[in-house]
């Protein structure tokens, strides 16, 4: 179930973390390709547990943003009001993408996910090719 705050036992070894991570991402998360870069998303109304993975993909070096997109009671795209305040934690920088897919992957069970996670991989790869990325260690 869903929880504004991780139980303490998930956060205590970085297995059980990564994969919280990767259930949580399952089932909320979204990989894409956003102007043929590499990223991934998710938005929740779970603030608090947005808020633990950001710590905890800091701790991992990953690097992460998470910000309110949409305020509570604020005019949604399809006319209907926000309830709850609506939060985003992205990851952009290829290399701590490819580091945060390399945690959880293991982890991840939905079939999707799993494809969108290796788009993601080859994007990151062929732009280390390329040269666009100035430094990657992989």
């Amino acid at each position: 179930p869903k929880h504004q705050k991780v139980p303490a036992w998930i956060g205590l070894d970085d297995k059980s973390s990564a994969a919280f991570i990767a259930g949580y991402t399952d089932a909320e998360g979204n990989f894409l390709l956003n102007q043929t870069r590499a990223r991934f998303k998710i938005d929740s109304y779970d603030s608090g547990v947005l808020k633990w993975m950001e710590r905890k993909l800091i701790k991992w070096g990953i690097l992460v943003r998470i910000r309110c997109i949409a305020s509570k009671g604020s005019l949604a795209a399809d006319g209907s009001r926000f309830k709850y305040d609506l939060w985003r934690i992205n990851i952009n920088q290829a290399v701590s993408l490819l580091n945060f897919i390399k945690r959880i992957k293991v982890f991840a069970k939905h079939e999707m996910r799993i494809q969108q996670m290796n788009t993601c991989i080859i994007n990151i790869k062929e732009r280390i090719k390329k040269g666009s990325i100035k430094y990657a260690k992989i």
